[in-house]
């Protein structure tokens, strides 16, 4: 598709939408010549504080496209605004470089409100993405091993993004890509034989748990046997015995050094030399004997087959209690083996290809011309350098692949490691978040009288404190894990954003009505409402909520929507702090005050779920 095709199909698009951002773009389209302009450089913004305005766009982008002065640009779009006589648009202005315009919120709030009462979950979604199926791979844990902390984000990250997909119009498919193959499973089938108790590790508490403790045990033994088949390997080279294989290593790694380094031979740190020779030389026989394990793993031997389901079977069950938890789903679950027969038609297409060469002994594909940049991310020149073979085999997959790359998980030591214990389990985090916000609810009466009340919403408060800690920081963070941080339920917070919309919905109560009835109450349309700056300032940003989705996808970034319902809810805090509802001076104000309740409600509501966050009753 053409630059031109892509600036007519977003104009016939923004010709249908009603969102109401969208609509206020359309009128800033309306005013300048179309074929000429993007239409993403005309999306209005809110107005600067020091402005009288509310909304504005700036001209200078469009100055050098259009090559005209910006001021001059300005002048006409405002010209061309007034004259559209929108009942939206109470008056338009030329502030600097801006086209701005001031609404006529009495109008434009009611508009607002009243399109979200009527659409409700509905509301702010588009239809971009209809007719495209997107494929998210998320989570991704390993068989046999706890699910750490450092799961959490590549979890909710992806069920956020599929759930920001979903909601402008793409179909989803969530997948799960199980790390179920590989010599580490020989390994682990080795370790059960020599130690473990099948029946024991099926009936305990912790029957994950008990996997990963026999691997971890494996690759304690198999170090201790590394180390002493290293020494002896030592004691027989000090007794001057001419061990097999050992000269030529010695060789072939100082001139790999005297190449790589462009060194003199007698530069060459020898002692280093061979002491990775004496590690290349040094044998273990339980690294031996799991790697014929999954050999006969590879050949279908079934008792590896049946003692790999069963650590398969195990692990899965404990994933999914804390899918379940933590509220995702997966439309697919497929692990690495069950691509593993598909791999020698892979390296076929591959090899066959003018993409690729041997090197080394080694199938390669020349990168040169690929644009890539080696940063602490451990995966991301991986895919970036999947997706350019992708694009040189000629798979148009290649071009529509996009690595959603996230930053590391990290305790104040360093990094996290499976084999030397420094992991915080995932499900440790959520129980500590559970009973944390168990403990602040038991001080309510309400809760104390509901104990189901009580877990249902101390899970929602605990899970969402979670989420929001990882997704508000942005993927591409890495984060440094405490339970202060993780769990913090104040300030910046999900909790935070969760109470103002269960507050929006409790007022409700208070005034003695319900959704339904508050949609039906009569407005009268000769007075003037939504007029105090907490009012005005609300409305607006409920417009908002479908430009933060849209920003939200085109960055693959969940911290766009956390950083709109943050302010939407600070905005609500001072509303209700600073306008009354209950006690308004005039029924019609009451019932506006109420509707803007409702909407606030709902929007925040659909916000949060787009990240995963569900709304509790109380709080």
């Amino acid at each position: 598709m053409t630059h031109e095709q892509k600036k007519e199909q977003e104009t016939d698009r923004l010709s249908r939408q009603t969102n109401p951002m969208d609509m206020l773009q359309g009128l800033y389209l309306n005013s300048i010549e179309i074929k000429e302009v993007d239409p993403r450089k005309l999306m209005p913004k809110e107005a600067p504080g020091h402005s009288t305005a509310d909304f504005g766009v700036p001209m200078f982008p469009l100055a050098k496209v259009l090559g005209r002065d910006p001021t001059q640009i300005a002048d006409n779009v405002v010209e061309q605004l007034k004259a559209a006589n929108h009942p939206w648009i109470k008056n338009a202005k030329v502030e600097g470089n801006y086209a701005n315009i001031e609404l006529d919120i009495n109008i434009f709030g009611r508009d607002i409100v009243s399109q979200i009462l009527a659409e409700g979950s509905e509301y702010g979604k588009e239809d971009v993405g209809q007719g495209r199926r997107i494929v998210i791979d998320m989570s991704s844990p390993n068989i046999a091993k706890r699910m750490s902390y450092g799961h959490l984000r590549s979890t909710i990250i992806g069920d956020s993004l599929a759930r920001i997909y979903r909601a402008t119009g793409h179909e989803v498919i969530r997948d799960n890509h199980i790390g179920d193959w590989g010599t580490q499973f020989g390994k682990l089938i080795e370790a059960i034989k020599l130690w473990g108790d099948e029946e024991a590790i099926i009936n305990s508490e912790d029957p994950v748990g008990e996997l990963q403790n026999l691997y971890v045990q494996f690759h304690d033994e198999i170090d201790k046997e590394m180390e002493q088949s290293k020494e002896d390997i030592r004691q027989r080279l000090l007794a001057g015995e001419d061990v097999k294989g050992y000269k030529d290593i010695v060789e072939s790694l100082a001139q790999a050094v005297v190449k790589r380094k462009n060194l003199g031979r007698n530069e060459v740190d020898m002692e280093k030399v061979e002491a990775d020779a004496i590690d290349r030389l040094a044998t273990s026989k339980l690294e031996v004997k799991g790697r014929e394990w999954f050999k006969k793993l590879e050949g279908g031997d079934p008792e590896a087959r049946r003692i790999w389901q069963l650590c398969i079977d195990l692990s899965m069950k404990e994933f999914e209690k804390i899918y379940g938890i933590l509220g995702v789903k997966f439309e697919e679950v497929l692990g690495e083996s069950f691509y593993e027969p598909m791999l020698q038609d892979v390296m076929r297409e591959v090899s066959e290809s003018d993409a690729s060469s041997i090197s080394n002994g080694a199938l390669v594909v020349d990168m040169q011309d690929a644009n890539l940049g080696v940063v602490g991310e451990d995966q991301k020149l991986y895919f970036q350098q999947l997706f350019e073979i992708l694009r040189r085999l000629g798979h148009p997959i290649g071009d529509n692949s996009t690595h959603v790359y996230f930053g590391m998980v990290s305790l104040k030591e360093g990094k996290m490691s499976t084999r030397k214990g420094r992991v915080i389990l995932l499900k440790d985090v959520i129980d500590e978040g559970l009973s944390r916000a168990d403990a602040l609810l038991a001080e309510q009466e309400v809760f104390q009288e509901n104990p189901e009340l009580r877990a249902d919403t101390a899970r929602k408060v605990a899970v969402g404190a979670l989420k929001w800690n990882d997704l508000y920081q942005g993927a591409e963070r890495s984060i440094v894990f405490d339970w202060d941080t993780a769990l913090n339920f104040d300030g910046e917070s999900g909790p935070y954003v969760q109470y103002a919309a269960v507050r929006a919905n409790t007022i409700l109560e208070k005034a003695g009505t319900n959704i339904e009835e508050v949609k039906q109450l009569r407005v009268e349309e000769t007075e003037e409402v939504y007029q105090s700056k907490p009012e005005r300032e609300l409305t607006k940003s409920l417009a908002q909520y479908s430009s933060a989705l849209t920003e939200a996808l085109e960055t693959n970034g969940p911290n766009k929507i956390t950083e709109y319902v943050y302010k939407l809810a600070k905005l609500y805090s001072q509303f209700y702090r600073e306008v009354s509802v209950l006690r308004a001076e005039t029924e019609t104000q009451k019932a506006t005050r109420l509707r803007l309740c409702v909407a606030t409600a709902h929007v925040i509501t659909n916000s949060l779920g787009l990240l995963g966050i569900e709304v509790p009753q109380r709080m």
